[in-house]
């Protein structure tokens, strides 16, 4: 993940907070360059996953597990809502 996809995925999960505690997954993008693009690019190395809004003009992307644990820094959670421990 660049450092410029990390930035993505933090302000798609909220943080920074002073809970240090992700309280969101989602990130709305537009045909933008620099931030589409980065998104794809996410979603290729199976750090995001995304779909186009009603209109098409938009994407919702939102960070897989592999993506969400990779933007965190030290002492940062994810919310257990947004992403449950597996039972394995």
């Amino acid at each position: 993940m660049t450092r410029r996809q990390r930035e993505l995925a933090r302000r798609a999960l909220g943080l920074p907070n002073s809970k240090g505690r992700s309280y969101r997954n989602y990130y709305l993008a537009a045909y933008e360059p620099g931030v589409f693009d980065e998104w794809q690019q996410m979603v290729d190395a199976g750090h995001a996953d995304g779909i186009p809004d009603y209109g098409g003009n938009y994407w919702w992307f939102w960070l897989t597990r592999a993506g969400a644990d990779a933007a965190l820094e030290p002492g940062e959670s994810l919310c257990p809502e947004d992403f449950p421990r597996s039972a394995t």
